[in-house]
């Protein structure tokens, strides 16, 4: 039996006991003022009348008669014992308030709730052993209606004050926080109060266990605080647009939405940042998108970069903001490219370092633009490189989009005048402007005709050593292979292992010569292999013997050593050095094969007509004229009554001469050859894809033979449709295809 105790002195002292705890507060207000011996002896007592036998618990507030016996009673007994006190407890403070009001009353229901809070828990400690025992009975018997001592707690405030000052508190809270909208210093702790107080009294069960939903908050606090957030943007928006500029209100509009954002942080429920973000959002800029879209061109125009910035900023918020940006940002670089070029090329429309320059410039510019004002968005980027491909491909040069092919050809010959080293860059710097160089390359629509000029000049600077750093050409082919693959590259890299191997074979020669007889001259031969090198056999001609000896003894050798292999002679990439003897000091001529071939035959003769000296060199008229023209303008030879001679009074101011100067004539044939060669190649570049693509499919109708053949030459050049019709009809011709049986618009692969 357990031991009879005096429950109405015990309940005497419990009660006294509860009283101090929520009355005998320090200032700071952190902890109640009782004694170590006072609060263990409500410990105690609250232990003694749980495990009591006695029959009732003598109240102070009405008496109740005897339910039951052992601890079970005696814990329902001093439950309802506690939850009588606090009711009285939120009584006396709600009766506190008085005549209250605005700042007041949220002051003191603040504190007030501040003081139940900390009271609440040390109550709840007190009653341990009530919520471990009699509490925890209870709820896993399945009743819903008990709760912990400090869940108790809150389920009375909310049942008396917050069911009766609720509204009083959110319209003195929503007044405070306006008037730290419009510029007033406010004590946000009263706010936070009030916010901690909903959030805490948000209590839910679910299946034994307690959980905080936020409800309380959301419903009595959050949802009118939104609709005052609207009302009062709507109003001060209406303001300001009608006494300020638009990127006025762009600064603006940023600010409240850092205010909204810190106000959040400060005093309200983190739950709250998004709503109250998309709220503002909504008002203050998804309101408005017609006056802020149309404020960007302008921006653009005068180079803002910090308003765009801010535009960027804050229509990302919202759904659909940006889409009209992208096309004008488009459409504005697109405009600005073409003046550019257009304005570049005016006076000069060969000049293509300036071509190069100005495409990269646009691009630079538009760049940093899209980095620093738009942080790099992958929209605004492709709107960036849509536009960049508009101006590279369609402006004044290539004839809005007519002359394609013109672009790649001026990119090929600033490459060519950097590799060239005639910029005298460090090797730094070298690889800096390769990299821009590869900029205005990813732009390039006819890809296949870059290769083929670049090859062309490429090979050149092989062949006459004239580039300025192997590192550098062997980087700029490993960038060209990273951007179209190792196919792309693929005789590039073949010359240059045709210059490794030659190198070999000029060191064998040369010990050849030292075991035999002599050469006249210095002699060495470069052997390209046919096909991989863009060359073509060129004017055939008669060498002096000075000449035909090298070439002979040449020949023998290395057919000996490469039985089978035939020598074919390209003269005219060939070049050579004279040595004047006829001036009073000598002069060193870098002079090409015909040059040389000329001149050599003054060694012999004083004067020639031009039908002697094509006689002798076994050349056409037209093609010696042409060369002959450009010694008479180097002042090399003279020109009287159709006869050529010896300028015997030649003088010059360096004693290393180059009359080997390009003939304008010759450059154009030449560029005109390149892109007759480019479009036979993509004939068959077409032809080679279209069987590609029906071998794969066996069948297919016509449209989409064309799209997918369109698809996979993109990245090489545009195709027009017209010429994978014409490669279709040979293809047929050819029988690699055939027209289905009943259908006009389909095709079978011809195995």
């Amino acid at each position: 039996m357990p031991p009879k105790v005096d429950t109405e002195e015990k309940w005497k002292t419990l009660l006294e006991g509860f009283r101090s705890v929520y009355q005998d507060f320090k200032k700071e207000k952190t902890h109640v003022n009782l004694s170590y011996e006072a609060y263990m002896n409500i410990l105690l007592v609250v232990h003694e009348l749980c495990a009591s036998g006695t029959a009732a618990v003598q109240r102070p507030v009405s008496s109740t008669s005897t339910e039951g016996k052992g601890a079970r009673l005696g814990g329902k007994e001093l439950y309802t014992s506690v939850d009588d006190f606090l009711h009285k407890r939120c009584e006396e403070i709600m009766a506190g308030t008085g005549s209250l009001k605005g700042q007041d009353l949220l002051a003191y229901f603040s504190n007030q709730w501040e003081m139940y809070v900390v009271s609440s828990r040390v109550l709840n400690n007190q009653c341990n052993y009530l919520n471990r025992f009699w509490v925890k009975k209870e709820r896993d018997e399945g009743s819903n209606l008990v709760h912990n001592v400090y869940e108790l707690t809150l389920v009375v405030w909310k049942e008396t004050m917050f069911k009766s000052m609720k509204d009083q508190v959110v319209t003195a809270a929503l007044g405070l926080i306006e008037k730290e909208r419009q510029g007033e210093s406010i004590n946000t702790r009263l706010v936070s109060g009030v916010k901690d107080c909903f959030v805490q009294l948000g209590l839910k069960h679910e299946e034994a266990s307690i959980i905080n939903t936020l409800c309380v908050y959301k419903e009595a606090f959050e949802t009118k605080f939104l609709e005052q957030t609207e009302q009062f943007y709507l109003r001060e928006t209406q303001e300001f647009l009608a006494n300020n500029t638009a990127t006025e209100y762009l600064k603006k509009v940023e600010t409240r939405l850092e205010e909204e954002n810190n106000r959040v942080q400060l005093y309200l429920h983190e739950s709250t940042k998004e709503a109250l973000a998309r709220k503002c959002e909504d008002v203050m800029i998804s309101r408005h998108l017609p006056l802020l879209h149309g404020e960007f061109k302008g921006l653009l125009e005068e180079d803002r970069e910090a308003d765009l910035k801010r535009l960027y900023g804050l229509l990302k918020r919202v759904d659909g903001g940006l889409d009209p940006l992208r096309a004008q940002l488009e459409q504005h670089i697109t405009a600005h490219g073409l003046s550019a070029v257009e304005k570049t090329m005016s006076a000069d429309a060969e000049n293509y370092k300036g071509y190069v320059d100005t495409l990269l410039a646009v691009h630079k510019k538009f760049a940093q633009l899209v980095q620093n004002a738009f942080a790099n968005d992958a929209t605004f980027v492709a709107s960036l490189d849509k536009a960049c491909r508009k101006f590279v491909n369609e402006n004044v040069v290539t004839e809005n989009g007519k002359k394609s092919a013109r672009s790649p050809e001026m990119l090929a010959k600033c490459c060519d005048f950097y590799l060239k080293g005639n910029a005298k860059s460090e090797e730094e710097e070298l690889d800096s402007v390769l990299n821009d160089m590869m900029i205005v390359f990813k732009y390039i629509q006819d890809k296949d005709v870059f290769q083929k000029f670049y090859s062309k000049m490429l090979a050149k600077r092989l062949v006459h050593f004239t580039s300025a750093s192997e590192d550098a050409e062997g980087t700029m082919i490993t960038k060209l292979k990273t951007a179209c693959g190792y196919e792309y590259t693929t005789k590039l890299h073949r010359m240059f292992t045709d210059i490794g191997v030659s190198k070999g074979i000029n060191t064998n020669f040369k010990k050849h010569l030292e075991s035999s007889s002599a050469l006249p001259c210095d002699f060495s031969v470069l052997v390209l292999t046919n096909g991989s090198w863009p060359f073509q056999s060129g004017q055939q001609m008669t060498l002096p013997t000075e000449l035909s000896r090298c070439l002979d003894r040449f020949t023998t050798f290395y057919t000996q050593m490469h039985q089978g292999r035939k020598l074919t002679w390209l003269f005219q990439i060939s070049k050579g050095e004279l040595l004047t003897n006829f001036t009073k000091k000598p002069f060193q001529l870098i002079s090409s094969t015909i040059q040389m071939v000329i001149l050599l035959q003054f060694n012999e003769q004083s004067s020639f007509t031009l039908d002697d000296l094509a006689a002798r060199t076994s050349t056409t008229p037209d093609y010696l004229a042409t060369q002959l023209d450009v010694l008479v303008k180097m002042k090399l030879l003279d020109l009287a009554d159709d006869k050529y001679s010896v300028n015997l009074g030649y003088r010059y101011k360096k004693m290393r001469v180059k009359i080997d100067v390009p003939i304008k004539s010759e450059q154009k044939a030449e560029s005109e050859e390149t892109h007759k060669t480019v479009e036979e190649d993509r004939n068959m570049v077409i032809q080679a894809c279209i069987v590609r693509i029906m071998k794969m499919r066996k069948q297919l109708k016509h449209t989409l033979l064309i799209d997918q053949a369109i698809a996979q030459l993109k990245d090489r050049f545009e195709p027009s449709i017209s010429s994978i019709k014409k490669s279709i009809d040979i293809l047929i011709e050819k029988d690699y295809l055939c027209r289905h049986e009943g259908s006009r618009d389909e095709y079978d692969y011809v195995a």
